[in-house]
């Protein structure tokens, strides 16, 4: 388990330094901008509400939010080495985002390529927490997404293969949709979906390779 765990990290490093490398390639750009109306071609009133609500649960705020039930109940279990593995790995990946989008040249989409919805309501008064840079690279959403998604399966597997099953699917469903969103409204290109999937991946594999070398059940030992 340990080898595999290290392969598929290796593996993904080297996709996300590639996808850094060639980030501004005539072949992948023109990529970015065919599999993004690609994408687009399916839309419609409906698709708009699923991809702005992505967009909202997705952010940052409503990410701290799940980042503190989550860590409240990592504190119940007394699995308080993994909680402060959680918060560390968080931090290092958010630290990575920022970074890269700072220094990283690879502008968001244009325009006239962004869906023409905005968000409503009491949703608009929420704490617009942002990287002030137009730069697009990696997508945040994405990365909370896949990160945060496999946190909480491998929190509540249960050793019942029906409810880990379900806990997973619902998982990998949200992750698949929230990827999609960013694409759809036009805020994303896909590799910077892919750079933020990568991420996320990354800091998974550390978690899991970490936390091999002691049962979360019995944090003391």
């Amino acid at each position: 388990m340990s080898r595999c765990i290290c392969a598929v990290f290796y593996s993904c490093l080297l996709l996300l330094v590639c996808l850094i490398v060639l980030h501004g390639a005539p072949i992948v750009e023109r990529w970015d901008l065919a599999m993004l109306k690609g994408v687009q071609r399916v839309a419609g009133p409906g698709l708009d509400d699923v991809a702005l609500f992505m967009a909202v649960v997705g952010g940052p705020f409503f990410s701290l939010l799940f980042i503190g039930g989550l860590s409240i109940a990592y504190w119940r279990r007394r699995w308080v080495r993994a909680m402060f593995l959680f918060w560390g790995l968080f931090v290092l990946l958010t630290g990575f985002e920022v970074l890269s989008k700072t220094q990283i040249d690879h502008p968001r989409p244009p325009e006239e390529l962004k869906r023409k919805v905005q968000i409503t309501g009491l949703l608009r008064k929420l704490p617009d927490v942002t990287i002030p840079t137009n730069n697009s690279f990696p997508s945040g959403h994405c990365l909370r997404a896949v990160f945060l998604m496999g946190i909480l399966v491998m929190f509540v597997r249960s050793g019942k293969r029906a409810m880990d099953v379900s806990v997973t699917m619902v998982a990998v469903a949200y992750g698949i949709v929230a990827c999609w969103s960013r694409i759809y409204l036009g805020v994303h290109w896909p590799s910077d979906v892919i750079g933020g999937v990568l991420l996320g991946a990354l800091g998974l594999l550390i978690y899991s390779r970490a936390t091999l070398q002691y049962s979360p059940r019995h944090p003391r030992e």
